[in-house]
């Protein structure tokens, strides 16, 4: 993902997923939506799995791959998800009460913006894979300066960044490819 991307790129969620079944892109756009309209410090929305690889099993598969979201706010409470878990659940719940017909599950994490709370490995996979559903047009300097330090202490380059901003510009030419050729404004 490279944090650099949450400076240039904010795509709506279901314009970034044209291998995703509408009725599932269509929950992860509410979720992102009734996250942004109840949660002013939510500063961004990372799709990180098997999903954002575009590696995930079918939905015909017994146990079809879930979609993985990570929601990062301001805040410095590296415990966000123990202490405000249960009225961001409350939220969630109000998305995934309007898409009962979603074919995939959609799995929500919380993070605060330093992402102290986790593991390196996972940090590490989400900035390699990830991809950015959607992120204030301009992040806290704190918060790039931060992201910055913490993906260079994972041994992140600037190669590599810029590695992963040309990953999700291919991505993106692809969806608008597949829109193109489908007609289908919900990619």
């Amino acid at each position: 993902m490279g944090h650099k991307l949450a400076k240039t790129a904010s795509v709506p969620a279901d314009n970034i997923l044209p291998w995703l079944d509408s009725a599932t892109a269509a929950l992860v756009t509410d979720i992102i939506q009734t996250l942004r309209e109840y949660r002013p410090d939510l500063l961004a929305v990372i799709l990180y799995g098997s999903v954002a690889r575009h590696a995930e099993r079918p939905v015909t598969d017994p146990s079809p791959s879930d979609v993985d979201l990570l929601a990062i706010f301001d805040t410095d409470d590296e415990r966000i998800a123990l202490h405000e878990g249960a009225a961001l659940f409350d939220i969630l719940g109000m998305a995934y009460d309007r898409h009962l017909d979603a074919l995939r599950d959609v799995k929500v994490m919380f993070a605060s913006r330093t992402l102290g709370e986790w593991d390196g490995t996972f940090i590490a996979s989400v900035a390699r894979d990830g991809l950015l559903l959607w992120a204030r047009s301009s992040l806290p300097d704190r918060v790039d300066d931060d992201l910055d330090k913490f993906f260079r202490s994972f041994g992140a380059t600037e190669e590599e960044i810029r590695d992963s901003e040309a990953i999700f510009q291919a991505r993106e030419q692809a969806r608008q490819a597949a829109q193109e050729a489908t007609g289908d404004a919900h990619l």
